[in-house]
């Protein structure tokens, strides 16, 4: 929790007059951005936004460990001469 709540502190803020509308993103994570009326809603959905981003990549690297794993326990045994 401590990791997330240190990734927050790097949110940014902005209100769009033309749609009457606040929006918020953490640099360097894509796709973690969020829209709401008030700060406090955006805040609070960039929060969700932010633990789905982080448990997707947990799972991506995950998936990418095991396979990694599973090629390497595959490869043939080399033979001394």
């Amino acid at each position: 929790m401590q990791y997330i709540s240190d990734l927050m502190k790097n949110a940014e803020y902005s209100y769009d007059k033309s749609i009457k509308s606040w929006a918020g993103w953490i640099k360097g994570l894509p796709g973690v951005y969020a829209q709401g009326e008030s700060v406090e809603e955006v805040r609070s959905e960039l929060m969700s936004v932010l633990e789905d981003f982080l448990l997707l990549e947990l799972q991506d690297n995950i998936k990418r460990l095991k396979k990694q794993n599973n090629a390497e326990t595959n490869k043939p045994e080399r033979v001394s001469a």
